[in-house]
């Protein structure tokens, strides 16, 4: 409730109206949950909902009770004894409840934690226990176990097809038991952010060769996030039509209309000099209603955050940054995109806090992290590090070349200034959606000006790289 009185408040006082009917509703009704669970003794943490005996299992735990209706998947987390050593007996009952909690901050599952008895069972035959989870809707079980040998201690995960029996997952992690707070943190939301790209991956090769008609909601709106995060203009008009062929077949399905805005907020990138502000103001009014329909989504709140940076409205995009953020801190997709959204707004060392930990979680990035962390990087002023990160996709993006460019220049390294400037010029007029016939200083004064900068100094920072390179090689205008 903390998150929805702040940003009711941030509403009221910067734009006088209140939030939606429907997130009102929703915001009473979590009020009367909290006050339900006041009243009710809990016996345990996390797991306090579990069966004293075998079946049947609990409702799923998770983002949202519907979530099964529109096809994402059901995790049952199972803790497997692997030693009898009450100080490892009580390492796994906490690393299980640290999981649990983790893995319920992701939209992409529902989690379900079924106890002792099914863990039992899962020990005593796999089988057995996979086809009984099968029957009450689980379509995944994540099978964890603690293991010393030799003094070393290690997390063991398994995440298992509970149909198919298709292993997704088999990881080891070690853990530290001096420091094993801090270490069950950060292994839970690795295996947070490794489920998350194995499960996406399982899942859609499931509906390959699919036509749209056939395909759930929640499938459509997968595929369009993986379409998206390609950047590219076929597969973003792609993402389009999934996102609203999704919302047709379940119009509260918050992470399409989420998804939708993202989209149409990235088109300035995709039609460089195209005139934006109709699709601006529709990627709005599809945020907001993305955040009245999952207000505790993390996706929402991010994509609302920029909706307001892209107007310049940079303290209202800190407030949903920070939201998202505070949703999920363990999905490194969300930790960049609010990275790169404290930079422009001016907090670098906050941009680089995330950027660092977004990669760390993510041990094979998209290309576009690497995109990302050169801005944040040079408005950062770490202009290596935003040479570094361009080298790794070097044309992913057709702006991305004028980043190098300016950090060559303010290192000195002219030539190989001119020689990235020069590789923008050729990039960014292939995509060119603007006036005809651009001259090179209208490219760059273009990049200049299009991105949402908060602080003139940091703008400034790039305007001045780019006019660092030697009059001789500067742009020059046509004609």
């Amino acid at each position: 409730m903390a998150f929805f009185e702040r940003y009711r408040d941030r509403l009221l006082r910067e734009y006088e109206v209140e939030p939606s009917d429907e997130l009102l509703d929703f915001a009473e009704g979590l009020s009367a949950r909290a006050a339900t669970a006041v009243r009710t003794p809990k016996p345990e943490l996390v797991r306090s909902d579990l069966p004293q005996s075998p079946s049947p299992l609990p409702a799923p735990i998770g983002p949202s009770p519907a979530a099964s209706g529109r096809g994402a998947p059901i995790i049952a987390v199972l803790s497997l004894a692997s030693t009898s050593s009450d100080q490892l007996g009580h390492l796994a009952e906490a690393f299980t409840n640290e999981l649990v909690s983790t893995l319920c901050r992701f939209k992409e599952w529902t989690v379900t934690a079924p106890g002792k008895p099914m863990e039992e069972a899962m020990q005593a035959g796999p089988d057995a226990a996979l086809d009984e989870l099968v029957k009450h809707g689980v379509d995944y079980a994540l099978a964890t176990s603690i293991s010393s040998v030799a003094g070393t201690t290690a997390i063991n995960v398994r995440l298992v097809e509970c149909d198919g029996r298709a292993v997704v997952i088999s990881d080891q992690y070690p853990a530290s038991l001096e420091n094993w707070l801090a270490a069950l943190n950060d292994i839970c939301c690795r295996i947070a952010s490794r489920t998350k790209t194995s499960l996406i991956a399982a899942r859609l090769r499931k509906v390959t060769g699919k036509s749209i008609e056939q395909m759930q909601a929640y499938d459509l709106w997968l595929e369009g996030e993986v379409l998206a995060d390609l950047w590219q203009r076929e597969t973003e008009e792609k993402a389009i039509e999934l996102f609203s062929r999704a919302i047709e077949l379940d119009g509260k399905l918050a992470g399409a209309y989420a998804g939708w805005a993202s989209v149409l907020n990235s088109r300035w990138i995709m039609y460089p000099g195209l005139p934006t502000e109709a699709d601006r103001e529709q990627a709005y009014q599809l945020a907001k209603r993305a955040v009245a329909l999952d207000p505790l989504n993390n996706q929402t709140q991010g994509n609302l955050g920029w909706c307001h940076i892209l107007a310049g409205r940079h303290e209202s995009a800190e407030l949903h940054f920070g939201l998202a953020y505070d949703l999920n801190p363990s999905n490194p997709d969300n930790l960049l995109a609010c990275g790169l959204g404290h930079a422009f707004c001016g907090n670098h060392a906050r941009a680089r806090e995330l950027s660092r930990r977004a990669f760390d979680l993510n041990p094979f990035p998209q290309p576009y992290y690497y995109g990302y962390r050169a801005n944040i990087d040079l408005l950062g002023r770490d202009f290596a590090g935003c040479i570094e990160a361009v080298n790794r996709v070097p044309d992913f993006f057709p702006d991305i070349q004028a980043w190098a460019a300016a950090s060559y220049a303010h290192l000195g390294d002219f030539a190989a200034a001119q020689a990235a400037l020069d590789r923008y010029l050729a990039d960014i007029r292939k995509l060119w959606a603007g006036p005809a016939n651009p001259s090179d200083e209208m490219l760059c004064d273009w990049i200049v000006g299009v991105f949402p900068i908060r602080n003139d100094a940091d703008r400034q920072l790039l305007a001045d790289g780019l006019r660092l390179i030697p009059r001789s090689r500067r742009p020059k205008k046509r004609g």
